[in-house]
Formats: structure tokens, C-alpha cells, sequence
């Protein structure tokens, strides 16, 4: 699974999805708030946001 796969498991919302809309004339909804879409309810948008942050970790052990 490469990184571009785990962004499009993000929340519609989430500005990292590559499906992300938004329309200039309202306000931005916060991802993951209340939210039903299909990564959501599915969870996949959780199992994303957990490997994205095992990503960071990752690079960060990297760099030391």
C-alpha cells in the first residue's frame, strides 16, 4: 500500500484526501466530526490516520 492509498482512506473532508471538495462559498466542515462517509463508517479513515502517525514515528526514529 503505498502512501497516496492510505491518503485517499482519509475522511471526504480531511484536506489530505485526494477526493477532498470544498466549496469557497461555505464554511470548511471539520474532518472526522460527526461524520458518516464512507471511509468513516467503514473505519477506514481510523486505520489511516493510525498509519500516517505510525509514518511520522518512523521518521522521526530516521533521523536520530
Amino acid at each position: 500500500m503505498d502512501i497516496q492509498e492510505v491518503y485517499s482512506n482519509l475522511c471526504y473532508k480531511d484536506t489530505r484526501n485526494p477526493l477532498y471538495y470544498h466549496d469557497p462559498d461555505e464554511e470548511p466542515e471539520k474532518p472526522r466530526d460527526n461524520c458518516y462517509c464512507d471511509n468513516c463508517f467503514y473505519g477506514r479513515d481510523e486505520m489511516a490516520v493510525y498509519i500516517l502517525r505510525l509514518i511520522d514515528i518512523l521518521d522521526m526514529l530516521e533521523e536520530v
